[in-house]
């Protein structure tokens, strides 16, 4: 599992900067943030793209973010 954190670290580390269009999936009010996915993100099993203070979007939203952060298994997005 470490390895794999480690490789899945790199992966997302070399996204950040990037511009994508993702999916919301939910809005969490409780942390005023929107849940969404990316093309290379199937629900339930891979990562999350966080959009925080994205909580005027609706699920099934398509938005445009510009990745501005990378953890081990998820990214933090912007709007553009």
């Amino acid at each position: 599992m470490a390895a794999q954190q480690q490789i899945s670290a790199a992966i997302f580390q070399s996204k950040v900067g990037r511009e994508i269009d993702v999916l919301v999936d939910e809005i969490d009010t409780e942390n005023d943030e929107a849940i969404a996915r990316s093309p290379w993100d199937a629900p339930e099993i891979d990562g999350n793209v966080f959009l925080p203070g994205e909580t005027g979007l609706k699920p099934g939203d398509m938005v445009r973010v510009r990745i501005v952060e990378a953890e081990d298994y998820d990214l933090v997005g912007e709007r553009v």
